[in-house]
């Protein structure tokens, strides 16, 4: 019997999932420009023509783990658009994203591995992304402000420096950084009404 519309979808799905977390897989162990195409359908399973039926080449691919990764760490932040409801919640939210990068090292390992590469700059530049972080970024400056802080913009970015390089750093050399003590500033510094 034929596979229905849906389960031809599903097979699709699970299939790019497959390869996905083949270049996980392959990234983790070495950088993304020593790994190929062919050494991706190989871990996946798959032939190098039924890879370019899913992405036309690397960077698509790669563009799909920054997307999937993106999608992760906006969420553990915004909650679903919510509205920061004060200091409390605001540290709730840094500890799951700091809780995140702890338990998740190859993912924000990789993730850093490819935002870093040249040809994926663009990605940060694209719609979606730039939809999200204007998302973020009212809802991160509207609590700012109603907690006192002059320059929510300038504060945005400090928070942002310090998440990306306490994750930098961590991912790098876990046994070396102690990525609590960037958590735990920020929490003191933005998580508490400011005088």
């Amino acid at each position: 019997m034929p596979k229905t519309k849906e389960q031809n979808q599903e097979i699709r799905r699970n299939r790019k999932q497959q390869i996905i977390e083949a270049a996980y897989k392959l990234f983790a162990e070495k950088s993304p420009a020593e790994v190929s195409i062919a050494m991706i359908a190989k871990e996946a399973g798959v032939s190098k023509g039924l890879m370019y039926s899913y992405f036309t080449n690397k960077e698509a691919l790669q563009e799909e783990i920054l997307n999937q990764t993106m999608d992760q760490i906006i969420s553990l932040f915004m909650i679903d658009g919510k509205t920061i409801n004060g200091p409390e919640d605001f540290s709730r939210r840094v500890v799951r994203l700091f809780t995140h990068v702890q338990n998740n090292i190859r993912t924000w390992r990789i993730y850093t591995q490819v935002a870093l590469l040249p040809s994926m700059s663009r990605f940060f530049y694209s719609e979606k992304i730039q939809v999200m972080m204007e998302c973020y970024q009212k809802q991160l400056s509207e609590y700012l402000v109603s907690q006192g802080f002059d320059d929510p913009l300038k504060e945005i970015v400090v928070i942002g420096a310090l998440i990306d390089g306490a994750s930098i750093q961590y991912v790098s050399a876990p046994e070396f950084v102690d990525i609590n003590i960037i958590r735990n500033h920020i929490i003191d510094v933005y998580g508490k009404t400011k005088n």
